[in-house]
């Protein structure tokens, strides 16, 4: 038989697990957006960790990549599909031009691979069509990024949720008027 006490104990349960689900889904969503920024701090360590001609190589960005500021994990062909991506837009030196990595550059042009750079052009475009005066609307956003050099056809809820994310990490400013970047950024240079 079940007492009032048992009842309230085990509505204490619920909701410690309810709290609980609620920290972990939380924690996930966190690590899904952290991973959507990945390109933009693969582009940021080769940057920073690279000389002129040469990045520092997978091992090393999964290392820089695991430590504060960035505090992501990635698999190793994920960063390894990154480079590529970022090599094939010019973003990055190729360090061999002659192992082949160049030579075929339609093995980076998948939709899917291309998508994953969509934060990146997404944030380009911002920071070049927009400044305080002129903020870019999400649909704005999604027209240029059709057009080339870009094109790339994103539905509207990724390009919002790209948006966010930018914000959310401080790259870019957005409100209901739309969003914008100011050049003062560190991350600007790259780009």
């Amino acid at each position: 038989m079940i007492t009032d006490t048992d009842d309230n104990r085990l509505d204490e349960i619920d909701e410690d697990y309810s709290d609980y689900l609620e920290e972990i889904s939380g924690e996930l969503r966190t690590a899904n957006d952290k991973k959507g920024l990945g390109a933009l701090y693969i582009l940021d360590i080769c940057k920073k960790n690279g000389d002129g001609n040469k990045h520092p190589t997978n091992a090393e960005i999964r290392k820089i990549l695991s430590d504060y500021p960035y505090d992501l994990r990635l698999e190793r062909q994920a960063v390894a599909q990154t480079l590529g991506l970022l090599r094939n837009e010019g973003l990055i030196p190729c360090e061999r031009p002659n192992a082949g990595r160049q030579d075929n550059p339609e093995k980076y042009k998948t939709a899917n691979s291309r998508r994953s750079l969509g934060l990146l052009y997404i944030y380009r475009i911002i920071l070049k069509h927009s400044d305080d005066g002129h903020h870019l609307k999400n649909e704005e956003i999604r027209k240029l990024l059709e057009d080339p050099p870009y094109s790339l056809k994103l539905e509207r809820k990724a390009v919002a949720r790209n948006i966010g994310l930018l914000h959310n990490e401080g790259f870019i400013f957005n409100d209901r008027t739309g969003s914008w970047c100011t050049e003062s950024y560190p991350y600007n240079r790259y780009l």
